[in-house]
């Protein structure tokens, strides 16, 4: 199903990057973070990070304005709750969560490597992408 609506969002609108900062602007794991974020967030949270993607209006629970993520905290960037919301291997299951388990679809599933190093480089890719766009 998230498969679908990725592909029904690439196909039917593109993917335009966000208009925070130049890549110029940003680190190389920001860059990286940055087409992470196009690629397998977007669609639900939006092009600005808003919470607003095309998919966000049918979706249960309204995906989190990720560029709070500082200012809900107050002003501290919650670094490890918010790479254990990426990650998503490690949830209770008692209480669920809408977002994807992004742990496991960074991994080659074709492959019987360890691949802890990769799936950390992506969250952390993702991590120096949001903490720019935080407001």
């Amino acid at each position: 199903m998230r498969t679908s609506l990725v592909l029904v969002f690439i196909l039917g609108a593109g993917l335009v990057a966000p208009c925070f900062a130049d890549d110029a602007e940003l680190s190389e794991a920001a860059q990286q973070g940055r087409r992470l974020y196009e690629f397998h967030c977007q669609s639900c949270h939006g092009e600005t990070g808003h919470g607003d993607g095309p998919t966000a209006e049918v979706l249960t629970v309204k995906p989190v304005d990720l560029t709070k993520l500082a200012k809900k905290n107050h002003g501290e960037f919650p670094l490890e709750r918010v790479a254990r919301s990426i990650d998503g291997r490690n949830r209770t299951p008692a209480h669920g969560s809408a977002m994807p388990i992004w742990g496991l679809d960074f991994q080659d599933p074709t492959s019987d490597v360890y691949q802890e190093g990769e799936v950390k480089r992506r969250i952390d890719d993702l991590i120096a992408y949001l903490r720019t766009i935080q407001k």
